[in-house]
């Protein structure tokens, strides 16, 4: 696929002399200028795709771009233990095997996949294609347990069909095979480093990484039976098709039905060919149906009669009604601009993929891949994502595993070292009373609180800075030995909620203690902070030794609780050091080695707060510009303006899908202690003349609320109908950047905010719009973004 730009000049200078006529700081005047600038020319570049070999006749639609240049997907259920990666070739690795994809009459390897979607975008029913020639292989995956019962065993669905696009008859070959490992696995000592996972894992404790499957053994003994490959009796996968398949032990042997053969002692060799041939006229085509049970069935069994009598079409209805069900079900954002839309879907799909159902235990995992385990920090972001998205029984279930990692002296911890786990734990179990006013789960969960804040107060009591207590976290800040400055605004941000359930429990005593805790352990922060930031120019560093570290925590000090105001000196100055990090406009981990994709959102979070919505704007429309056409999000390990390689690090990621939902909500509807705030960053790319964005159920900490924007070229009406528990001192609609409030029917205008009480239901604000106001959108992000590649011309064949 090739893309073609044309250059046009634009109102750089206009628009940077109207912005440099706003600002205050002289940091920020500079960071503005070369940053706007650069976005300003990526919004003037008009591109078009054309297609190649590999791609499909009419070319890559631009919705279904793709920043990665090794694609990994998951095919998964709700709750499911397992879920099979689809690789970046298209094949199926489980912790079992792995299932190939051969064709044409030599049987080679399909290259990288290229042009891959979601069924209707969002939903995880994934379909690419291969064009090899005049052929068009078209793949169609999606998993689901029997009887969707995430407890039973989960089934890869798989169908392939294969057309002839020429005007002349043509052989369309494929075969069906499997393998244990990619050959550069075996190259590795048998742990593939890119692009799969290690498998099999067996936890010591339930949340710690596992992987169900098998050791490579050469004593494997394979055979086809009535259209199935079975290992050791047990079916690796069944296939149908109006192709009678030729089938071979290994690549030019002929076998037998029935005949066994053995596994070869080269882990990567292809094993058990089944191989469908088919003479097609222009325009005809014909299908391959294989399934596979991700764990191997027992050949005579009942489960794998059951397995064998499903139907496809059926199943795959079953799935997407079951999904669309759980999207219904939670609060509905509708804007005018589709990706951000469905990257907000399909990141709930995948966090849901990731939690699995052991035992009693609901365990929120990170995804179904490297990351199979469990993490308080994780986790509780994903809880943070249930709970504002309207699932809070799903959100409690998560929560109830979060108690199996309190230790005997209060601490909760789920990885050595990392005590942001207690901030975290009290954050997330305080936030869900807020949202829910649960008095039942607020009773079950305060003892457990209170435990923790014994531990909290005997720590700060022996700690000589008199705050959380020196660690080594191992990970995040890779900080050794010294005092972590996110565990203490994690701790800050745990009390607040914890003082909020106590007091909303009736519980005085209690929310008195949790107060004075609070209250102390600020003070002594400010304390530390007060000579600190004096060294630093006013940067809050990673570490209260400043001893270096990787920017993480510290970034923490506005959200996901106000700690220091949003114009606290140094919110600024540690939003502009660490900007000097940014590399395609996401943060960068160790010292810019590697772009940090949810790392960048603590930062975007921020900007919502201090109301700079052209930044938050621009960090968000690149975090969507760097994910997949799967909507899914990485972490880290690909280097700035490179290969576009994640490695082992592979997607989806289901912190990034929590943040990116979080984020999405707070740019649109969030509260700030008394304050209920509506559209704090919208894009001119949903507030067009005819443009709605719609909010429907809403939880907030007042109660559930619903709004209506609609825009017109001189005016903003807005419809609000909230079912409040408790009311917000006051609304307030910040002014969006691209215009300024002129009146309102309703409210009071205090600068660039209208103050509306919360009685209002209706109000209609009169603007004017601003001549040569930046613009943004995902198009105008990816455009910039291929640009810049093909300008460094170090990444070739996008």
């Amino acid at each position: 696929m090739f893309f073609r730009f044309n250059s046009k000049r634009g109102k750089t200078r206009k628009v940077l002399t109207y912005m440099l006529s706003l600002a205050v700081v002289p940091g920020l005047l500079l960071l503005v200028a070369c940053h706007l600038q650069t976005q300003d020319e990526a919004a003037t570049f008009s591109f078009e795709i054309e297609p190649d070999s590999t791609s499909p006749p009419d070319g890559i639609p631009l919705e279904h771009f793709t920043y990665f240049r090794y694609p990994v997907d998951v095919v998964g259920f709700k709750d499911s233990r397992e879920g099979a990666e689809i690789t970046p070739e298209g094949n199926i690795y489980t912790g079992y095997t792995e299932l190939l994809f051969l064709h044409g009459r030599r049987l080679s390897y399909f290259p990288l996949r290229k042009h891959y979607w979601l069924e209707e975008e969002y939903l995880p029913i994934i379909h690419w294609v291969h064009h090899q020639g005049e052929l068009a292989y078209r793949f169609t995956a999606f998993a689901a347990p029997l009887n969707l019962n995430p407890e039973r065993n989960l089934i890869v669905f798989l169908k392939i069909d294969i057309t002839n696009n020429s005007v002349r008859k043509q052989e369309a070959r494929l075969a069906t095979c499997t393998r244990y490992l990619p050959a550069e696995a075996e190259r590795d000592g048998g742990y593939c480093p890119r692009h799969r996972f290690r498998r099999p894992a067996t936890p010591e404790r339930t949340g710690q990484y596992e992987q169900e499957g098998e050791e490579f053994s050469t004593e494997w003994r394979f055979a086809f039976k009535d259209d199935s490959l079975l290992r050791d009796g047990k079916t690796l996968y069944s296939y149908s098709s109006s192709a009678e398949p030729d089938l071979y032990s290994y690549r030019g042997y002929e076998t037998d039905v029935g005949q066994q053969f053995k596994q070869p002692n080269i882990a990567s060799s292809p094993v058990g060919l089944a191989s469908f041939s088919k003479a097609l006229d222009p325009g005809e085509s014909y299908e391959i149906e294989v399934r596979m049970p991700y764990r191997p069935v027992e050949f005579d069994s009942a489960e794998m009669a059951e397995i064998k009598a499903l139907d496809f079409v059926e199943m795959q209805e079953q799935v997407i009604t079951f999904w669309e069900d759980v999207l219904a079900g939670g609060m509905q954002i509708d804007l005018p601009e589709d990706k951000p839309e469905y990257v907000y879907k399909t990141s709930l799909i995948y966090d849901l993929i990731a939690r699995d159902k052991i035992g009693e235990n609901y365990v929120q995992k990170v995804n179904e891949f490297h990351y199979d385990a469990f993490w308080l920090r994780d986790s509780s972001y994903v809880v943070r994502s249930y709970d504002l998205g309207g699932y809070h029984e799903i959100a409690e279930q998560c929560l109830d595993f979060f108690f199996n990692w309190q230790r005997e002296d209060g601490n909760f911890v789920s990885q050595g070292g990392q005590f942001d786990g207690w901030g975290q734990t009290l954050w997330a179990l305080g936030q869900h009373y807020r949202l829910t006013r649960d008095a039942d789960f607020g009773d079950k969960a305060l003892p457990a609180v209170m435990k923790a804040a014994e531990w909290l107060e005997r720590e700060m009591a022996n700690d000589p800075l008199g705050v959380m207590p020196i660690t080594t976290p191992g990970d995040n800040e890779a900080i050794t030995g010294g005092h972590v400055t996110g565990h203490n605004f994690w701790a800050l941000a745990g009390l607040k909620n914890a003082i909020a359930m106590a007091e909303g429990l009736g519980k005085s005593e209690e929310a008195a203690k949790l107060n004075g805790l609070y209250r102390e352990l600020y003070g002594n922060l400010q304390t530390v902070f007060s000579k600190l930031l004096r060294e630093t120019d006013n940067y809050i560093p990673p570490g209260l030794e400043n001893q270096g570290g990787q920017d993480w925590g510290n970034l923490m000090a506005v959200y996901p609780e106000e700690i220091l105001s949003p114009r606290h000196p140094a919110v600024l100055a540690t939003l502009l050091k660490t900007k000097e990090k940014y590399r395609e406009k996401l943060m960068t981990y160790a010292d810019t080695k590697y772009l940090h994709h949810y790392l960048t959102m603590k930062n975007t979070e921020t900007w919502v707060a201090k109301g700079d919505q052209q930044f938050a704007l621009d960090e968000f429309y690149a975090v969507l510009a760097h994910t997949s056409s799967t909507q899914a999000g990485f972490e880290f390990t690909i280097n700035p303006w490179s290969d576009r390689d994640f490695r082992a690090n592979l997607t989806p990621h289901g912190w990034f899908a929590a943040k990116y939902r979080n984020l999405l909500r707070d740019m649109l509807i969030r509260e700030v202690d008394t304050r209920l705030i509506l559209l704090s960053v919208i894009s001119p790319a949903w507030a067009k003349p005819g443009d709605t964005i719609v909010v429907r159920n809403a939880p907030t900490n007042f109660g559930k609320v619903s709004f209506f924007a609609s825009f017109e070229e001189d005016e903003i009406r807005i419809e609000i109908e909230p079912e409040y528990f408790s009311l917000p001192n006051r609304i307030i609609i910040p002014q969006p950047y691209f215009a300024r409030f002129v009146s309102s029917n309703d409210g009071d205008l205090y600068e660039d905010e209208l103050h509306l009480f919360p009685h209002v239901r209706t109000v209609v604000i009169e603007i004017e719009r601003l001549e040569g106001a930046l613009e943004f959108s995902h198009e105008k992000m990816v455009r910039w973004l291929i640009n810049e590649y093909r300008k460094r011309q170090e990444v070739k064949n996008y």
